[in-house]
């Protein structure tokens, strides 16, 4: 090999290096900025307010979709686990984003392009997620539970009824602990399959909204195209969640939508 080979060769190595190693969480700080800084002022009765609350919970984060570790405290994004327990939030749903198209707006998007194909592979997150709906679902799912594993018991994954009832009693006697669960924004997770509301539920999902930001095989987003109400598909979905008892969430639903889920709920 020439000489000058051998340094576009090392350049291009560089190039692919610093993109898997720097450009992940440039981007993570970039679309998640913290605005303002503590201390934060606060009004006096909206602290007493919150102060007063035994069970605070957001039902709302996308956390998961960046490779950030939730055990460490960080100057960027909205939610770590060392956060949720310095205000006492007892109770974090992680909503799981497995594609957003490009250019997205609240009014007409379609589901032709996905901008968190790119992000997943430069994370270097498992292989199988780069190309498949579901298994870059699974992966948030996993990333969860592992943070959970490593969080000396200050952590929890709620996945059952009873997992909410012993967490409640707990907190009663120790405020150092808060918990979490898995949600899914959009189901075209399920690529199309109705057997992966199965797999995802056994995942852990206990939560799922039919549709994010774009129309999809289960009916209309309320920012997608057709406007119109769940498919026959979505229908079969929506009776299967009933049937584990899901939380579904209509979050992002079209109007019509809204009007076909209560219908059969």
């Amino acid at each position: 090999m020439k000489t000058y080979q051998k340094y576009i060769l090392r350049l291009l190595l560089g190039i692919v290096l610093f993109a898997f190693l720097f450009v992940p969480k440039i981007v993570d700080k970039t679309f998640n900025k913290v605005s303002a800084k503590p201390p934060y002022a606060v009004n006096r009765d909206a602290q007493m307010l919150y102060d007063s609350l035994d069970f605070v919970a957001d039902m709302h984060c996308d956390a998961l979709l960046w490779k950030r570790d939730l055990l460490q405290k960080n100057d960027f994004g909205s939610v770590d686990i060392p956060r949720m327990l310095e205000v006492h939030m007892a109770l974090q749903a992680f909503t799981i984003v497995t594609k957003a198209p490009r250019n997205m707006n609240f009014d007409h998007n379609t589901g032709e392009t996905n901008q968190i194909t790119l992000p997943f592979i430069l994370q270097a997150r498992p292989i199988a997620a780069w190309f498949s709906l579901t298994e870059r679902a699974l992966t948030q799912c996993k990333a969860l539970f592992d943070f959970e594993k490593k969080s000396e018991g200050k952590f929890r994954v709620i996945t059952s009824a009873k997992d909410l009832e012993t967490y409640v009693s707990d907190r009663k006697t120790n405020k150092n602990i808060t918990a979490g669960f898995l949600g899914i924004e959009g189901m075209h997770a399920l690529e199309g399959k109705i057997e992966n509301v199965a797999v995802l539920y056994k995942a852990g999902v206990r939560m799922m909204s039919p549709v994010h930001f774009f129309d999809n095989e289960l009916g209309s987003s309320a920012h997608g195209v057709e406007h119109a109400g769940l498919t026959d598909f979505g229908k079969e979905v929506i009776k299967k969640m009933q049937a584990k008892n899901m939380i579904l969430d209509v979050a992002h639903c079209s109007p019509k939508m809204v009007d076909d889920i209560l219908a059969i709920t």
